[in-house]
């Protein structure tokens, strides 16, 4: 694999960086172990073969990748790829997902990354299932309530393996786009029984329910060819940095609607290294390469500037609750409570 081959570090030092290093992530990474694919004898229990293996290749994970850290969906991903590679393989293969073949921010806190490919996929919905599209509608839902977890995982949480090695196939090969591809295709196989529905609880869990009831392959895959074959990476791409711009704005960044950055899609992930010396943990990029893109540091500082938006809010909320009713009438004093 040219990651690994191409890496600074070696899997050892990081499993063992991360295995001396206390993180935040480590408690969430411990209770999410044996939720992860409990049906499966490798990840059953404790002492189960995939347990520690897991443990450790998200461990790495969250110590290599500070900007991301850990995120559920995350681990779906790497006890499929545990199940059929060495555990230092599916490591590399984990990096090159995160970094080069999903979009910006899919597994920061502020998930705006997989909240922008949500608002692409009902434009595509809009556009390639209209009929579809207006039966949503018509009932009031929100999509992203059941597509957004697809996504997160590239579909390991809710495709029978059998399936999931196939579309994934088409993933490593076609990129991110098969997301919005293989969507469209299990709405359009599900299409007529979903529309013969009036109840809309019935609507959505005919929804929820279309990647489980799903067994053939390729049946999915001829779908996919046939329903999307007008989607390709430059719509997506184009649509990504709009919906990415208009979700920065909402947020209080100052973007310009019309004219999005072109660099909103992508963004530079800070990878730990070990130091020269070896005595100490340096953040790579923190201050940045001399071949850094500028634009791609303005990504992140973005996300900073949303997460601090964010805290200051929480702040406030937090004193208008807290002060007494009567010491409003006391401008420029703050309540003692």
């Amino acid at each position: 694999m040219k990651k690994k081959r191409s890496a600074k570090v070696r899997y050892e030092e990081l499993v063992s960086a991360s295995s001396s290093d206390i993180l935040s992530t480590n408690r969430q990474i411990e209770k999410d172990l044996l939720r992860t694919l409990p049906s499966n004898a490798c990840f059953s229990h404790a002492n189960a073969t995939g347990v520690p293996r897991l443990r450790r290749l998200l461990r790495a994970m969250a110590w290599f990748f500070p900007d991301i850290g850990y995120c559920q969906g995350m681990g779906m991903i790497a006890a499929n790829l545990l199940l059929f590679l060495e555990e230092e393989d599916a490591f590399w293969l984990m990096c090159t997902i995160v970094e080069d073949l999903l979009p910006a921010s899919y597994y920061s806190s502020t998930l705006m990354g997989v909240q922008a490919d949500q608002r692409v996929l009902q434009s595509l919905v809009l556009s390639f299932l209209p009929n579809l599209a207006s039966v949503i509608a018509e009932h009031d839902i929100e999509l992203s309530l059941i597509t957004l977890h697809w996504f997160v995982t590239v579909f390991a949480s809710v495709l029978h393996v059998k399936l999931l090695v196939r579309a994934w196939d088409l993933f490593f090969s076609e990129g991110s786009v098969v997301l919005f591809k293989l969507t469209l295709a299990m709405l359009k196989i599900k299409e007529a029984e979903i529309r013969s529905l009036d109840n809309s609880a019935d609507i959505f869990n005919a929804l929820s329910d279309i990647p489980r009831d799903l067994d053939d392959a390729d049946c999915l895959i001829k779908m996919m060819e046939s329903v999307s074959s007008g989607v390709c990476e430059v719509m997506v791409e184009t649509q990504r940095r709009q919906q990415l711009a208009a979700i920065m704005h909402e947020h209080g960044t100052l973007i310009n609607l019309h004219h999005p950055p072109q660099h909103l899609p992508k963004q530079h992930l800070n990878r730990r290294e070990l130091s020269h010396s070896g005595s100490s943990w340096l953040l790579a990029g923190l201050l940045g390469d001399a071949d850094d893109d500028v634009r791609t540091k303005n990504v992140r500082q973005t996300e900073l500037m949303v997460d601090l938006r964010e805290a200051v809010l929480q702040i406030a909320r937090h004193f208008q609750v807290s002060c007494a009713p009567d010491s409003a009438s006391l401008p420029g004093e703050l309540c003692s409570r």
